[in-house]
């Protein structure tokens, strides 16, 4: 079957033109109706004949007559004569169609198998993913203990229905089992009861369980959010780094009432930026601080230039300025590197968060050179510096 969408023969039985001048889907499952064989049945045997061979012989899978309803005189035999089946339903039209729609997308549609562990935390799909051993299980199992469900350990089927929509299931075979290294294979549902498990659940994000290295940059703020693809659906990915004593399963809690706050309508990490940014200029307006925020909103290259030389002219007293901005390769950042050929421009970082801007705060005290080797090593490698 190339195609598994439901659909009536419409013109393809009462009209005499052929199929090859229609727009007719051949490869799909063809229904017939009380309208198509009323009509059908109310010709004469020769036009009866002609429109049936016409329908048979454009190579359709399938026929399915609804209603229980007599098949026409002829349709058995010719559908016999090329292997084409007949199949019969007590349902309504509109009934059966909206049974073999959902039926049939849910056996056709996209799938695959990923290694992780599946839970349904506060309502949220979270699918725990990372290297073998890493303790994916171990949290979940944690998770089901303090009152969230299991969906699948180990093997997670993942399938992908319309809306783009992730929906994950456990294996067959598994089951509700988990492996716990140390203890062996325990069945969850025989030990936490029915309400520690359910049977798929949609994925909404996934937690990637890593090893702590002091050198990988981690996400500080939530400003830069990270995405995962799975089968072709994007879906927020966050990465936890873990070390001795990381209580994981409150972090997954966290993870799951974020998301659900982020699609209520509020950002935690947005909201606080903004809060910040509004404070830095209402500070900057009302004394000479050593921190000024500059946004580029509706503004070009040389506005943003002038904008910035204006508050280095106004507010810089002769001090030499250093400029922070985002992207190396960004608007804002060729606009500051720009400014580096005059006096007071000492240097522009680049890969500026807000976490960086706080230690900032902390920091400016310092002479420059110091400052500044301070502020790239707490970077990580994510800062770089224009001089």
């Amino acid at each position: 079957m190339r195609s598994y969408w439901p659909r009536g023969p419409d013109r393809s039985v009462s009209s005499s033109l052929p199929i090859k001048d229609q727009r007719f889907a051949n490869t799909r499952l063809q229904i017939l109706g009380e309208t198509e064989i009323d009509y059908l049945t109310s010709r004469s045997a020769k036009e009866r004949e002609e429109a049936i061979l016409r329908l048979l012989d454009s190579n359709i899978p399938v026929i399915i007559l609804t209603k229980s309803l007599d098949p026409p005189s002829g349709l058995i035999s010719a559908a016999n004569e090329r292997g084409i089946p007949v199949i019969s339903t007590t349902l309504k039209t509109g009934e059966f169609y909206s049974t073999i729609k959902s039926f049939l997308e849910a056996h056709f549609a996209p799938s695959t198998y990923i290694h992780g562990s599946l839970a349904d935390v506060y309502g949220v799909g979270l699918l725990f993913v990372g290297r073998s051993g890493i303790g994916k299980s171990e949290c979940v199992l944690d998770l089901v203990e303090r009152g969230h469900r299991l969906v699948a350990d180990d093997q997670v089927h993942v399938t992908r229905r319309s809306g783009d929509v992730l929906i994950g299931k456990g294996s067959e075979v598994l089951g509700f089992h988990m492996e716990i290294r140390g203890v062996g294979i325990i069945d969850i549902q025989s030990l936490f009861g029915i309400r520690a498990v359910r049977l798929q659940k949609r994925i909404e994000v996934v937690v990637q369980l890593e090893d702590w290295d002091e050198a990988t940059n981690v996400e500080r703020v939530g400003l830069e959010e990270e995405p995962t693809e799975i089968l072709g659906v994007e879906i927020p990915l966050v990465r936890v780094p873990l070390n001795p004593g990381k209580n994981i399963t409150v972090i997954a809690e966290v993870v799951s009432m974020n998301h659900l706050q982020k699609f209520a309508g509020r950002h935690a990490a947005e909201h606080f930026n903004q809060r910040l940014i509004e404070h830095m200029r209402t500070k900057a307006q009302t004394e000479q601080d050593n921190l000024w925020a500059v946004s580029n909103d509706d503004l070009d290259s040389e506005s943003l230039m002038a904008e910035i030389e204006s508050l280095l002219a106004e507010r810089g007293a002769g001090r030499e300025a250093i400029l922070f901005s985002d992207l190396d390769g960004g608007s804002c950042c060729q606009a500051c590197r720009r400014l580096l050929a005059s006096d007071s421009v000492r240097a522009v970082f680049y890969g500026v968060n807000l976490p960086l801007l706080i230690e900032f705060v902390f920091l400016q005290d310092l002479p420059f050179d110091e400052f500044s080797e301070a502020l790239l090593k707490k970077s990580r490698g994510a800062l770089g510096v224009h001089s």
